[in-house]
């Protein structure tokens, strides 16, 4: 079976932009690079779901599943593709590497997208597929994981709830400055 890819513009929130590169990998980039210097290839992997982990300041704050709708097409996780969103507790050692990792690369905030080979049933070989310091938190008030999450998050307030965790993130980047 050939490897397949996909293309990833930085900076890139809800799927937007990334491209399955169903042609000749040399020649999507030969023509990608005459556009832009800045090109991420990813190979895709085989997965019904990834994890977000946001850490702040050496603490885990949020974590949930995004689990893919079923497709007989290669989709993205993002909650915009109709994605379910399952809250999880994480292992110690899931929160250890993420912890690690973000102190490694010297952010004091990042939000990971990992996902784990299906045959790791214990996840103890997270696979970073991005890390970014800039992020959306998902809403996690009242979500009844029934539903599609993109129904859900639309159907509150969302720059409401944005600017409330906007602020809670805030207060949490800026505690380890303030006086105890």
């Amino acid at each position: 079976m050939s490897k397949s890819w996909l293309y990833k513009p930085n900076h890139s929130k809800s799927a937007i932009g990334i491209i399955q590169i169903k042609s000749n990998l040399k020649n999507f980039l030969r023509d990608k690079i005459k556009h832009t210097r800045q090109v991420v290839i990813q190979e895709i992997i085989n997965i019904d779901k990834d994890c977000r982990i946001i850490a702040i300041n050496d603490k885990v704050i949020l974590q949930y599943w995004r689990n893919k709708i079923k497709s007989t097409e290669w989709i993205p996780t993002s909650t915009s593709y109709g994605s379910k969103v399952s809250f999880m507790n994480y292992t110690k050692s899931l929160e250890d590497w993420v912890l690690d990792a973000t102190k490694k690369l010297n952010l004091r905030s990042a939000a990971w997208d990992i996902v784990f080979d299906v045959k790791d049933e214990k996840l103890e070989n997270p696979m970073a597929l991005e890390v970014s310091p800039i992020y959306y938190p998902n809403p996690r008030e009242n979500y009844n994981s029934e539903l599609a999450y993109i129904a859900y998050k639309n159907s509150f307030k969302y720059d409401t709830y944005l600017l409330n965790e906007f602020i809670t993130h805030v207060e949490e980047k800026i505690s380890v400055w303030k006086i105890k």
